[in-house]
């Protein structure tokens, strides 16, 4: 950590075999003043199935706190506490940390709820310290952000990794998952470029799939990505924009044109209509009878309103307005729309009287 002194302590770490007579393997990194960590491996090629581990205290005192974290298939029968093993930059606050399912234990193969990958790692570790290696309160964060799959097919892989038996060798564990929740990001900031990294959050987290308990979770966190329902939800409304003038003609030198507004939506969601505008006078809020903001619901909500304008010109001319509505739905997303109308001025009317009087 930067800025912190180090570790106080320094702790050991043996697998020794059933009997407690034969050291197997051993981590034995001095970690004072370094990264509080040791990390053993062991690949078990002999008859024996039962070992032991120890942790040896070899510098310190006191009561610091301890946590052991394995990997790989093996089954504690002592000692187990289930706790937390996300550590380290997926633990940090803007990062999304993404849990593992393999893509076969999902509801596109038959598989509902989800099922999280066995090797996907566990939230709930807290913060003990600040940047400057401080102590503070603990925090604890909502990790895993999300889960995603993994296992999927690969070019360039392994070879000879190919559980599903297609001929395209797998990639697994919580960095397959943790790609493809980068490419659905992608997808969401090209579907959506003014999207800030908030929002592209919420549409993976509102939209993701259950998994363990409903909500939140430290095993998988929010839910299975969906990429389907992620997209279909930063959807622009879809609403329709008409503007009709009245009259649409007048005499030189011109006069009152009344034009008509009406927004519809025709869109699948709910959606408010925030700001209606015209190119000459501007916001048209309080102007005729025009009022924003307004609640457009999804397939039938419609909202219309009407101002008036004095309209001059010459003979010949098309005086153009370019009328403009904004919408926005639940999700923030928001789309513009433009109507251009058009009021044409003619001659003024020609009128033929007798100009002769009767004796």
């Amino acid at each position: 950590m930067s800025g912190s002194a180090g570790a106080a302590t320094d702790f050991d770490i043996y697998l020794v075999d059933d009997a407690v007579t034969v050291i197997l393997a051993f981590s034995i990194a001095n970690n004072i003043g370094n990264d509080p960590v040791e990390v053993l491996t062991y690949t078990n090629q002999g008859a024996g199935a039962m070992f032991n581990i120890i942790i040896d205290r070899f510098v310190g005192f006191g009561e610091p706190l301890l946590k052991y974290i394995y990997t790989g298939n093996m089954q504690v029968n002592e000692y187990e506490t289930n706790s937390s093993t996300v550590f380290g930059h997926a633990n940090a606050d803007s990062a999304f940390a993404i849990g593992a399912a393999n893509y076969q234990n999902t509801p596109a193969f038959g598989t509902n709820p989800p099922l999280k990958a066995p090797y996907s790692s566990k939230g709930g570790t807290p913060i003990l310290f600040d940047g400057a290696g401080n102590p503070i309160d603990p925090v604890i964060r909502t990790k895993p952000d999300f889960t995603c799959v993994d296992n999927g097919n690969t070019t360039f892989f392994i070879p000879g990794y190919n559980p599903d038996s297609d001929g395209w060798p797998n990639f697994n564990g919580t960095s397959a998952a943790a790609s493809h929740a980068a490419a659905l990001t992608a997808l969401i900031k090209q579907y959506g470029p003014s999207l800030t990294p908030q929002e592209v959050y919420a549409a993976i987290v509102n939209n993701a799939i259950d998994m363990e308990t409903p909500g939140f979770d430290y095993f998988t966190g929010y839910g299975l990505c969906d990429a389907t329902a992620a997209l279909a939800s930063i959807e622009p409304p879809d609403i329709s924009l008409s503007v009709t003038p009245s009259p649409l003609t007048l005499p030189e030198p011109g006069g009152d044109v009344t034009y008509g507004i009406t927004v519809s939506n025709i869109g699948d969601v709910d959606a408010t209509l925030t700001e209606l505008s015209d190119d000459e006078v501007g916001n048209l809020d309080g102007l005729g009878n025009c009022s924003v903001p307004q609640s457009l619901v999804a397939s039938t909500g419609s909202y219309s309103c009407s101002y008036t304008r004095a309209v001059s010109g010459n003979a010949g001319d098309e005086i153009t307005r370019e009328i403009m509505a904004t919408i926005e739905d639940d999700e923030l997303n928001t789309v513009d729309l433009a109507d251009d109308v058009s009021v044409f001025i003619n001659s003024a009317d020609i009128i033929f009287r007798d100009g002769f009087e009767s004796d």
